[in-house]
């Protein structure tokens, strides 16, 4: 299927301060990892099948496999308020997000800073 990766795999940390100068604080890191998956989506058999020996289509390109880091720091003020800090791509890697076919590939978001003020009543 276009897109599926062969291999995918994330994991998150997150610390959150719960006392001291810091109470409120929480930090976050976490590493996404993407395997090659299929740039377009193949179907129906080779002219090379037979009625009793099917060869499917296999996809005509791959995108590659990609390793993203990301960050995130968020203060809760009080029981209302709380500021959230995000920080995707790290280290500004290339990457190929996915494609429609081979004339639209589409490349990934570079570093992506952005940030949230929450209001909770």
């Amino acid at each position: 299927f276009r897109a599926d990766p062969e291999h995918f795999g994330a994991l998150y940390l997150n610390y959150r301060f719960d006392e001291g100068p810091l109470n409120g604080l929480s930090l976050g890191a976490g590493v996404v990892y993407q395997g090659k998956s299929a740039g377009d989506s193949a179907s129906g058999v080779t002219a090379a099948s037979s009625p009793t020996s099917l060869i499917p289509t296999q996809p005509s390109f791959y995108l590659p496999a990609y390793e993203l880091v990301n960050l995130t720091a968020s203060y809760r003020l009080d029981r209302h308020w709380t500021f959230r800090f995000f920080l995707d791509n790290v280290f500004n890697k290339f990457y190929y997000a996915g494609s429609l076919n081979d004339n639209a590939v589409m490349p990934g978001i570079p570093i992506n800073p952005h940030g949230a003020i929450t209001y909770s009543f």
